[in-house]
């Protein structure tokens, strides 16, 4: 690390040198910023060693702060630093005293579907998950009791909204004949002919005695602003920016984003999966710009684990609780679905997402299908695919033919040949970017939400999906075959022979993984 220094700080030196001349001063200059840089490189070093546990990313790190003269550390410190401190625990703290206050609601809700976990020596006779299953993926629904938070909920009905226009219509149809209550959280929220006519709905029912919560990701939502943001204020919703309790503290920290989308209207209406509130998820946006997308409506007892989740991001960002009945009222069934909401995060529930795909793969007995946006794996991922695939299991990826960000192309690129060589079927879906996230397992278990599969999903962003048994699966099943079909399979001899220069460029982007 000293030898690097020495390099990177001899040249800033010489630079400075060579730009003002050798005299005395610029020599003390030079020495003060030498001085400066040592002390960066050594205090990032030691926070590095002492706090990363994974060694790529400790060993990307170090080499950015030691090339990088001061600006590395910089970079390091914005988009490194905190993975899993003070923040993330902070978070957990108001979340569980937020918990905690819905436990004490009694008899609004039935406990176990709130807040408690599946006992994990009784899930597999348990007449939720488990019952679903088939008998080989018993130990996956155990592993499901003791990574979730919340217990499998029967019940349920979920309704696929094929379009980011199905979904808005629906989320404006709602929130005009809500009554009590309407919560709203998402990573984007633009105020465009997506976004305005949401405040606007929000404004209307906060008008007519709706209590409305807005919660947006501050740095996910540049462009939320303007004049109807201001007159959904004025009407009496209550906006505010994810874990932004220091505006000081949060402009030097960009790793913890609230990935999650959650809209509650009355305590029994809700809304998740992967759209955000942008008017590129219309169909009239221009084709280079437009994003596709999924996303639910949800009926039935799992509507109140959506509402706790928000319930907690609120608390931990405003201090404000909403353990009312008026966001938790009691729930009728109202379908043939079992479903169960996963939070995820570098909080209480770090890598929870992680464990349960790398499971849910290893589980798989006749089939995976994935379809995401963003795909740069993990080892555990990469190697469960690869094992699934050499079993016999047919598994599925099914990936946009274009990106928003080139970059994670590129380094998708570099993590496919293994899986090609393993028999795993990868595929390029052409038209405007597609950007929904979805996991079907065996055509009996489905999960859906805001979750990539790459590390800032793993473990970096607060992320929510729902765990789906029943009917619905069949659904969400045909919705990722027609995928399929309109999509260009990857073959493995055209994609190991494209050129060198090709292959050392994605590989070179493949090295930044731990930051992708």
């Amino acid at each position: 690390m000293l030898a690097g220094l020495g390099a990177g700080g001899v040249a800033l030196l010489l630079a400075l040198q060579t730009a003002a001349g050798f005299s005395t001063l610029t020599w003390w200059w030079g020495l003060i910023v030498l001085v400066l840089e040592l002390a960066l490189v050594v205090l990032a070093g030691l926070h590095i060693l002492l706090n990363k546990r994974n060694t790529a990313s400790a060993l990307l790190w170090l080499v950015v702060v030691v090339v990088v003269p001061i600006v590395g550390t910089l970079i390091y410190v914005a988009f490194g630093v905190d993975r899993h401190g003070r923040r993330a625990t902070a978070k957990e703290l108001r979340s569980e005293a937020a918990r905690e206050q819905l436990l004490a609601m009694g008899g609004a809700l039935t406990p176990s579907t709130l807040l408690g976990g599946d006992d994990p020596d009784e899930t597999c006779s348990d007449p939720l998950e488990a019952d679903r299953f088939p008998d080989a993926l018993d130990p996956f629904a155990i592993l499901l009791a003791r990574v979730g938070r919340y217990r499998a909920a029967a019940g349920c009905s979920l309704e696929l909204l094929p379009s980011g226009d199905a979904f808005y219509a629906a989320a404006l149809d709602a929130i005009a004949a809500a009554e009590s209550s309407v919560v709203l959280e998402t990573y984007i929220f633009d105020t465009d002919e997506a976004g305005d006519p949401i405040l606007q709905a929000l404004a209307a029912a906060s008008e007519r005695g709706v209590r409305c919560s807005l919660l947006f990701d501050a740095i996910g939502s540049p462009r939320i602003a303007g004049p109807g943001l201001a007159a959904a204020r004025r009407a009496g919703v209550d906006v505010h920016a994810f874990d932004m309790r220091s505006a000081l503290r949060g402009r030097f920290q960009v790793n913890l984003r609230n990935h999650r989308k959650i809209l509650v209207v009355d305590g029994h209406v809700g809304f998740t999966g992967g759209c955000n509130f942008s008017a590129r998820h219309l169909t009239s946006a221009p084709l280079d710009e437009r994003s596709e997308d999924v996303h639910f409506l949800v009926r039935g007892p799992a509507v109140a684990q959506l509402s706790a989740v928000f319930a907690e991001d609120w608390y931990s960002t405003t201090g404000k609780t909403l353990a009312e009945a008026l966001y938790f009222p009691a729930i009728p069934s109202a379908g043939k679905d079992v479903c169960r909401v996963l939070p995820s995060g570098p909080d209480g529930d770090y890598g929870a997402f992680h464990e349960v795909l790398v499971a849910a793969i290893h589980g798989a007995q006749r089939s995976v299908s994935i379809v995401t946006p963003y795909f740069v794996p993990s080892d555990e991922v990469t190697l469960a695919m690869r094992v699934a695939a050499r079993r016999g299991v047919f598994v599925s990826v099914t990936l946009p033919e274009r990106l928003d960000h080139k970059y994670v192309l590129w380094a998708s690129n570099s993590f496919l040949e293994p899986l090609l060589e393993a028999g795993v079927e990868i595929l390029r879906r052409p038209g405007p970017f597609l950007h929904a996230k979805v996991l079907v397992v065996d055509g009996v278990w489905a999960l859906v939400g805001s979750s990539n599969i790459d590390p800032r999903s793993f473990f970096l962003n607060y992320e929510l999906n729902l765990g789906v048994v029943g009917p619905a699966v069949a659904r969400i099943g045909a919705w990722v075959d027609e995928q399929r079909r309109i999509s260009k399979r990857v073959k493995l001899e055209e994609f190991a022979n494209r050129g060198v220069a090709r292959r050392a460029w994605e590989n070179f982007w493949g090295l930044f993984r731990p930051m992708l």
